[in-house]
């Protein structure tokens, strides 16, 4: 009969002839769920549900060492062979299915993510920390890691240099700052949003193909790595936000309560909506990796599709005014998402300078509609990423 047991004695003396740990014949079996591929006949019976099944999973198998005091042992292993599960089954943390381990001394274990780290140091210090702890030297570990000059100033000066970039091409060349009151918080303004959006949007596509390490070995839901994504663009969003804040107290900026809600609103809408195409797409791109290259194809578009290089009255006065086009046009969540960042920002600027029909005239009942079917789209989303999310590690 076999013994499921981890024992742990204290150890005596480091020449004795007990090993440190002795392995003997350990098995490890898992038992793991998995969807079917639902025939035709139980799709109709069980409504469109997939189908469960239960299956073992003989992670380690008879495996048999010793280690002696003062010596060293190392396990090589394909992804999956079981290597991790055998160390947390010598370090006490998982009992073996069948077999016997002894430990003869202390066991201190490495196998969780950000064990080892110090809060009182650092980000470098902990690198090099870790570095000098895997055996590398300092010239090595400064040649793997090299600091940045300016660090967070880069995320002030790329939107700083991609709106003087727009500003000379699209209002110097073609005219638009005679046009338009404060043409550069209305062009920023919409950048703010349409960069915010595209990071989202791209960044949470990608998510987890870009972790599938992670994803193949630890058991968490998948939905974290689309919303980090989204979690981390907002963080990026953040310094192009003061810039357009600090712009438009610079030229008199004086919002009313309207204002500040058309701000929340617009901002509300856009997070939403990133959050549910990330989700959706970061699922599809496991599948078919396509994809993300159609996901960057879509992003083009993005800066034409939006009043930000033009106004939204130089569409609504046109002949496309009272057509299907511009209802169209409006239905767009980035479109409701931009105009409302302008109403926030830069409608409280230009006073009695405003030109007709700069704003729809039910912008905000437009938004409160807008507002409910993003948070449907995210649901459906989400609905179809727990579908999905059953089969992403192995298709990974």
């Amino acid at each position: 009969m076999s013994v499921s047991e981890t024992e742990k004695k204290p150890m005596e003396k480091s020449t004795s002839d007990v090993p440190a740990v002795k392995v003997q014949d350990v098995s490890i079996t898992y038992r793991t769920t998995f969807e079917r591929v639902p025939t035709f006949k139980s799709a109709l019976v069980r409504f469109g549900r997939g189908e469960r099944a239960v299956r073992e999973v003989k992670a380690v198998q008879n495996v048999s060492f010793d280690v002696n005091h003062g010596t060293t042992i190392g396990i090589i292993g394909a992804n999956g062979a079981g290597k991790s599960t055998l160390m947390r089954a010598v370090a006490g943390i998982l009992p073996p299915t069948s077999g016997r381990i002894e430990v003869h001394g202390r066991v201190s274990t490495l196998l969780s993510l950000g064990v080892g780290f110090n809060a009182a140091l650092s980000g470098r210090e902990n690198v090099v920390l870790g570095g000098l702890a895997a055996g590398l030297s300092r010239k090595e570990i400064q040649a793997r890691y090299s600091g940045s000059f300016l660090g967070l100033f880069w995320s002030y000066v790329q939107p700083a240099v991609r709106f003087c970039m727009y500003f000379f091409v699209i209002g110097l060349v073609l005219g638009l700052h005679k046009q338009i009151p404060n043409f550069p918080i209305h062009m920023f303004s919409a950048i703010v949003v349409v960069t915010y959006f595209t990071e989202t949007f791209t960044s949470g596509t990608r998510s987890i193909v870009r972790n599938k390490a992670i994803v193949r070995k630890m058991a968490m839901p998948r939905e974290m790595f689309p919303v980090a994504a989204v979690i981390v663009s907002a963080i990026h969003t953040f310094p192009q936000t003061l810039i357009l804040f600090v712009a438009c107290v610079a030229v008199g900026w004086s919002p009313d309560v309207p204002a500040l809600f058309a701000g929340v609103l617009g901002i509300t809408i856009i997070t939403i909506f990133g959050t549910a195409l990330a989700l959706l797409f970061s699922a599809w791109n496991v599948f078919f990796r396509d994809f993300q290259n159609i996901v960057s194809t879509l992003t083009i578009f993005t800066h034409w599709a939006v009043p930000m290089i033009y106004p939204y009255s130089k569409l609504a006065n046109s002949s496309l005014g009272d057509t299907w086009f511009l209802q169209l046009y409006l239905a767009n969540p980035l479109t409701e998402a931009v105009l409302l960042m302008q109403r926030c920002f830069w409608v409280p600027t230009t006073g009695d300078a405003l030109p007709p029909n700069s704003m729809p005239d039910d912008l905000f009942v437009r938004g409160y509609v807008m507002l409910a079917v993003v948070i449907v789209i995210l649901g459906l989303a989400q609905l179809a990423f727990t579908r999905l999310e059953g089969k992403i590690a192995e298709r990974l």
